[in-house]
């Protein structure tokens, strides 16, 4: 019986264990290469879902229309968490 229960007891160890390490990006909304907005910062468990997370960021302001000007100077600037850069995404871009 004692078996079992060490048994149990490990499993639940198992799975209380994070299962992906998710990291921390910075979103920034940039004119002409410099910031205009709030930092926005999301976990994500890579490069490619920050670029989904910022491509959905850009298309959700570009129907809201709330960008004065329209978006062409715009970028979304993705930054790790050291805010060393990863990439600009322009608004121009219709993706």
């Amino acid at each position: 019986m004692m078996r079992g229960a060490s048994l149990a007891v490990r499993l639940s160890e198992f799975a209380s264990e994070p299962r992906a390490r998710m990291t921390i990006f910075h979103f920034e909304l940039c004119r002409n290469g410099q910031r205009i907005g709030p930092t926005e910062t999301r976990d994500c468990p890579d490069c490619g879902m920050a670029f989904r997370a910022a491509r959905d960021m850009i298309r959700n302001l570009r129907d809201e229309d709330s960008l004065p000007n329209g978006a062409r100077e715009h970028t979304l600037r993705v930054s790790y968490v050291d805010h060393s850069l990863l990439f600009d995404l322009p608004f121009d871009l219709r993706i």
